[in-house]
């Protein structure tokens, strides 16, 4: 989309969207796959009907993005803007036209993205909002290497206990971890053959997402999952 003082309905499903260098433009979208690209635009109004993808903005000014507030998972980055809010509006289902979501801005809820580079996200708890770079937080997990039966070396199965956990963080607000469980994996990924720096790269990400831990603890039968959402 490059265009000037015009409304864009974009009909059915379509991979992607990127709008650059247009001023006073309203765009519906009924339905987009994979990413939205906003760069070098001012004055822009959005309206996402079904699940938001992953939206970035870059240059640009004055932009609003409106979609159903259960449907607004993925971040939305900004570098170099101003002017940037999300209005989620409450009650829709995926089903729900763009053009009635647009009808509904003024009911929505609005969060704004400060200014210069930020990330706006949405998590179980709340929004969470963040500029100057997009910072990666932990889990709050200390981690010390064990092997079985005390045997050290390739005859012995490598293992990471969990030695401690980092007062406030996410894994000690969570209640469900303990000194001495053994992590498993990390969102799907096998922590065996990992080193301590690899764990802790799986372990990060952006503040506000979910991070999927397996655990296994002594004298229960079966390892279990913990989902915790990362903070500061």
């Amino acid at each position: 989309v490059d265009c000037q003082a015009s409304r864009v309905h974009l009909m059915g499903p379509c991979k992607s969207l990127n709008v650059v260098r247009s001023r006073n433009v309203i765009v519906l979208c009924d339905k987009m796959e994979q990413s939205i690209n906003i760069s070098q635009s001012n004055d822009i109004t959005m309206a996402i009907a079904d699940q938001v993808p992953p939206i970035k903005l870059k240059q640009s000014k004055d932009v609003t993005i409106i979609a159903g507030q259960s449907l607004l998972k993925e971040a939305i980055e900004t570098h170099t803007c101003n002017g940037v809010s999300v209005q989620s509006v409450v009650g829709v289902s995926p089903t729900t036209p763009a053009e009635d979501l647009l009808a509904a801005r003024n009911k929505a809820e609005k969060v704004d993205i400060p200014e210069g580079i930020g990330l706006l996200q949405q998590s179980p708890v709340g929004w969470h909002r963040y500029q100057h770079m997009l910072r990666q937080t932990g889990i709050g997990l200390l981690l010390q290497t064990e092997y079985d039966n005390d045997i050290w070396g390739p005859t012995g199965r490598k293992k990471y206990v969990i030695n401690a956990l980092v007062e406030g963080s996410a894994a000690e607000q969570s209640g469900s971890i303990r000194k001495g469980d053994e992590l498993l994996s990390v969102d799907d990924v096998s922590v065996e053959n990992r080193t301590l720096k690899e764990l802790s790269d799986l372990t990060s990400g952006p503040i506000g997402s979910q991070c999927k831990l397996m655990i296994k603890r002594d004298g229960v039968s079966t390892p279990f999952p913990v989902t915790l959402v990362r903070s500061i």
